[in-house]
């Protein structure tokens, strides 16, 4: 693979990446509470990342497209998963209103909860969207030669990591940055309340596509 075909491929998923959906938005209202805790999130959308590109040169593509009943039980799982969020942040965000409370009223523990805890909400809150890896064999297979050699492989699953995680640790900088998180707590509940009606929307046509296939 050359390096212009491997440009490519990350360029392509850098336009899926800061596309709007569950992760960036995960990633910006856990930054604008903490940066360390944000970065705990990408590590963890960085870990599914490499899930779904791991099976994606390992063939899972292929897999889903003869067997959809796979695609459609892990769509209905992380729709799910997804409305299960969205009940969390309205939750949160409507009890922030109610009680007329800032964010900084509230330790950042109890407003976004452990480095582990995000690590995992990252995780699963990538892993909860089993079309990813049809898009990242949309991107890869036609660079990707039949009978590649394994190592050519790794190297393509270690750069979209790389590139995701450092694009998306940007993201949680400059929205963790004093003066960008400032204009953000402003709106203070609003932005767990438009998570969670974002988180809604995408769960709800991730579990309906899931049970109609």
């Amino acid at each position: 693979m050359t390096f212009a075909q491997l440009g490519t491929i990350l360029l392509l998923n850098l336009a899926g990446m800061f596309t709007p959906g569950p992760d960036v938005f995960l990633i910006m209202r856990v930054a604008a509470n903490s940066r360390k805790h944000a970065i705990a999130a990408v590590a963890g959308i960085t870990s599914g990342i490499v899930v779904w590109a791991s099976l994606t040169v390992v063939g899972t593509a292929a897999l889903f497209a003869a067997n959809p009943g796979i695609l459609r039980v892990i769509q209905v799982l992380g729709g799910l998963w997804l409305l299960y969020m969205a009940y969390n942040l309205l939750k949160s965000g409507l009890e922030q209103r109610l009680n007329r409370l800032r964010p900084d009223d509230v330790g950042v523990e109890q407003r976004v909860g452990s480095l582990g805890k995000n690590y995992r909400l990252g995780l699963i809150t990538n892993l909860s969207n089993p079309k990813a890896v049809l898009f990242f064999a949309s991107i890869m297979s036609p660079f990707i030669p039949a009978h590649a050699p394994w190592y050519a492989s790794l190297e393509i699953v270690a750069a979209i990591a790389i590139t995701v995680f450092v694009g998306f640790s940007c993201l949680a900088w400059v929205v963790s940055a004093e003066v960008v998180r400032r204009r953000i707590v402003r709106a203070g509940p609003w932005i767990d309340i438009v998570a969670g009606l974002l988180f809604g929307v995408v769960g709800a046509v991730m579990l309906v596509e899931g049970i109609r296939g």
